[in-house]
């Protein structure tokens, strides 16, 4: 049983070697990670990932795997250990480039008050909706009788049900009340 947990330990900390390993490569800290030496020794781990020389992964024989989990690469990428990794660098580089959105919670809460109409009628009429209900819950939770919360609780439980028609029919007929399509067909927009 010490032998099951001492082998359960080491690969543990091997996990743990190539997680790290890993992060450092994705971080760019090893640059050169899937390329190996012929002079690499192998029972140390020395960079070569556990390569005698290049024409294939040929481990330690005391069953160590090298010291990283990019053995089989060699030399695939270049500069960025896998032929993927430049165009994903290029791809996020130009999506970062170009973003124009709100980066801060207050720029985010100022898009959010500059898209609505606030003066529309649907928008006053649903903001007083929403008070409504609010009063009426605080006022049936200090004075109401069982019956009446249970009333409200299943008014706000049908509406929830019939949310996503509600939203179905909204955004098949925004044109007729509202300046903009505030509905998502799938959403439960209230």
């Amino acid at each position: 049983m010490a032998s099951l947990f001492k082998q359960l330990s080491e690969d543990m900390e091997r996990v743990a070697q190539v997680a790290e390993e890993g992060m450092k490569f994705m971080m760019g800290e090893i640059p050169d990670m899937g390329e190996t030496t012929a002079s690499s020794d192998p029972t140390t781990g020395g960079g070569g990932g556990g390569y005698e020389n290049n024409d294939g992964p040929h481990y330690a024989d005391d069953g160590e795997y090298g010291d990283s989990i990019f053995d089989d690469i060699d030399g695939m990428g270049g500069d960025y250990g896998s032929p993927l990794m430049g165009m994903a660098d290029s791809v996020m580089s130009d999506i970062m480039s170009t973003q124009v959105g709100p980066q801060t919670p207050k720029e985010h809460i100022q898009a959010f008050t500059a898209a609505i109409t606030w003066n529309e009628t649907f928008i006053l009429s649903l903001l007083a909706f929403h008070l409504l209900v609010f009063i009426v819950a605080i006022t049936l939770s200090r004075k109401g009788g069982l019956y009446s919360r249970m009333g409200l609780m299943i008014f706000a439980g049908i509406i929830v049900r019939l949310a996503e028609r509600l939203n179905a029919m909204g955004a098949s007929r925004w044109k007729d009340f509202a300046t903009q399509n505030y509905f998502d067909r799938g959403g439960i927009f209230m």
